[in-house]
């Protein structure tokens, strides 16, 4: 019915400011279908590196009522053929990754694909969400954002390691940095995702913890 008198057709600064309200219904069964759909292929918003910046919005704000649907929409795009070229039209998803890496179980993938948008970005970039930068942070000991175990999160940086591309291999040599580092921490990013109980990721609970 929602989607019958309000959705199609709406003009997308409605649609926006609908996606904003979907965002916090994460336990509504209505909701989770409506984001599914815009999310699955040739929805709404499947196309992720044809979306305008309004849609783009949209596609973040939907993000946390359906983490698979949403995951899957990128995986398509930057896992398929052309990967790597679509890569540079959706930068933006490195914001969409970061929050859904903190479930385990979408962690590898999760990382796979901020990986691929960290190829194409510029040595030395400065930029906040940029994926050389938003990436590494994942693999601290405290304030990461993820509940990754550390067997996960050292066999995706081994990879990155072992990668035969020297990005790569920088890449995984940050990601180590982050996962070495024993005394300065700080969440230099925000855990919140729509309305999802979210905190700062895995924390050791004894000094046998640390050391591992």
């Amino acid at each position: 019915v929602i989607e019958a008198h309000l959705v199609t057709g709406a003009p997308v600064r409605l649609l926006r400011s609908f996606s904003r309200r979907l965002g916090y219904l994460s336990d509504s069964p209505d909701a989770i279908a409506v984001a599914a759909k815009w999310l699955a292929p040739g929805g709404m918003l499947a196309e992720i590196t044809k979306l305008s910046f309004q849609e783009q919005e949209m596609l973040q704000n939907v993000a946390p009522v359906a983490p698979e649907a949403a995951l899957a929409a990128i995986e398509r795009v930057l896992l398929g053929p052309e990967g790597h070229a679509a890569a540079p039209s959706c930068r933006y998803v490195t914001r969409i990754l970061r929050p859904l890496a903190y479930e385990p179980a979408m962690f590898e993938r999760c990382s796979a694909l901020l990986a691929i948008i960290a190829d194409i970005e510029p040595d030395g970039t400065n930029a906040h969400d940029a994926a050389r930068n938003a990436f590494p942070p994942l693999f601290s000991l405290f304030a990461s954002g993820t509940h990754a175990t550390v067997e996960q999160r050292l066999a995706v940086v081994r990879t990155l390691l072992l990668s035969e591309d020297e990005k790569r291999r920088s890449l995984g040599t940050k990601c180590l940095g982050f996962a070495l580092e024993g005394m300065h921490f700080g969440a230099g990013y925000d855990f919140e995702f729509g309305s999802r109980v979210r905190d700062p990721g895995y924390w050791p609970k004894n000094r046998d913890e640390v050391k591992q």
